[in-house]
Order: C-alpha cells, then structure tokens, then sequence
C-alpha cells in the first residue's frame, strides 16, 4: 500500500558519484541495518519497520534523487541512463 509514498521527505540526497562511473549520483538501497548494540533499541527499531511493513507505510528500499523505487527494474525504467546494478 505503501499511501502513495513515492517522494523522499528527508535526507534526500543521493550518495555521491564520480565522473567516471557514476556521474549523476548512486542511489541508496535500505535493505540492512548497522551497529545493533543495544538490544532494547533494537527490538524498537525492527517492531518499528515490522508495523510500518504490516500497515503498507514502508517505504521501497531505493531511493535515487528524492523518490522511491521497488526494485532496480523499476529503477533503471526511470533512469535508464544510469549504470546502477541494483
């Protein structure tokens, strides 16, 4: 369901490119989780994700230049010029 969150709302910026191989950026992919230390934390943040899952509010996992996408076809049908490998 996700309620039509195609668009980016905060920290929106891609990861930087290079000229050579990625000029107009690199998308960011949110597919792990980093530096779970403290457990109660942490079983926070997944009850968040798995609520946010459950009620179709999660977002897709890439996002590249403030919008949102499912997959990297869904991607590369967008930006075609891009030479992402998602």
């Amino acid at each position: 369901r996700n309620d039509g969150m195609t668009e980016c709302t905060s920290d929106c910026g891609d990861i930087s490119g290079d000229r050579r191989f990625h000029p107009k950026g690199v998308a960011k992919v949110f597919y792990t989780a980093h530096h779970a230390v403290d457990p109660a934390e942490t079983r926070r943040y997944i009850k968040m994700l798995v609520d946010k899952k459950s009620a179709g509010t999660l977002p897709p996992p890439i996002m590249y230049h403030g919008k949102f996408y499912k997959d990297g076809d869904q991607l590369k049908a967008a930006h075609p010029e891009i030479s992402c490998i998602i």
